[in-house]
């Protein structure tokens, strides 16, 4: 009988603490932030809300790659087999998730063909990939924006030409850039896809991923396209010119 009470007495105390712990109030913030797991077979640890390898919860550490997961409930057995990582000693590089779209093939679990590296490639399904590129003429007088907008089939969404006179490359490139993207944002495709912004200029391409600080008269027009990037959970990836070809031949025909 005594033991019979001293079980409930503790149960009663445990499912409080359960309770609390489930509440949104500060106490409960508090005491699921500084809780983890330990893995055992995978089928009651959520893979990106639980706290199970490092310090804090995988959506907290890969905000970007959680936006494109297709799987957001998912447990960690449903992972097991995700680009080869165990579940003890996971070491997917940050860089990688950031600028590698290819990786989202694995994690969709829809098998592709490899894609050449010297040539145009489709984005992973549910994606589009924007390739944009700027252009000076000869004289360096004026310049041209180009870029197009294309589905996992490789179907053109849409393209775009214009004319933005003379300027810096670097400077012409980052028009390119944000024109393509605010075009993309605008359209009817915004809503059923994913964005993957491909150029061919590495320099802008590192001042976007912030590998690398633009000089300062960039630095507001990067860190507003920097801003739009994180917030839409847009991809920017650089690829060789042979990859941009037609982002490249419609900046060209931009200069007029």
């Amino acid at each position: 009988m005594v033991l019979e009470l001293w079980a409930k007495y503790f149960l009663d105390i445990w499912k409080g603490i359960l309770k609390s712990a489930c509440c949104e109030d500060s106490f409960g913030l508090c005491f699921r932030a500084n809780l983890s797991v330990q893995v055992g077979d995978g089928e009651h640890i959520s893979f990106w809300d639980d706290v199970w390898l490092g310090n804090s919860s995988l959506k907290d550490q890969f905000p970007r790659f959680y936006a494109l997961s297709c799987n957001k409930g998912g447990k960690v057995v449903d992972f097991g087999s995700w680009v080869k990582a165990k579940f003890g000693e996971c070491s997917l590089s940050l860089n990688c998730i950031v600028n590698d779209p290819f990786v989202v093939t694995n994690l969709c679990l829809l098998p592709r063909p490899l894609a050449s590296a010297q040539s145009w490639s489709p984005p992973p399904y549910g994606f589009a990939k924007l390739n944009v590129d700027g252009a000076l003429s000869s004289s360096c007088e004026a310049g041209g924006l180009g870029g197009l907008l294309r589905d996992e089939n490789g179907r053109t969404l849409f393209q775009f030409l214009e004319s933005c006179g003379r300027g810096p490359p670097a400077l012409i490139e980052l028009q390119a850039e944000k024109l393509g993207v605010d075009l993309f944002l605008r359209s009817e495709w915004s809503t059923m896809h994913r964005l993957v912004v491909e150029s061919d200029c590495k320099l802008v391409t590192d001042w976007l991923l912030r590998v690398s600080v633009p000089p300062f008269c960039f630095v507001r027009m990067v860190e507003g396209m920097v801003s739009t990037i994180s917030n839409k959970g847009i991809l920017v990836h650089w690829v060789p010119r042979c990859c941009n070809f037609a982002a490249d031949s419609l900046a060209k025909a931009g200069i007029g």
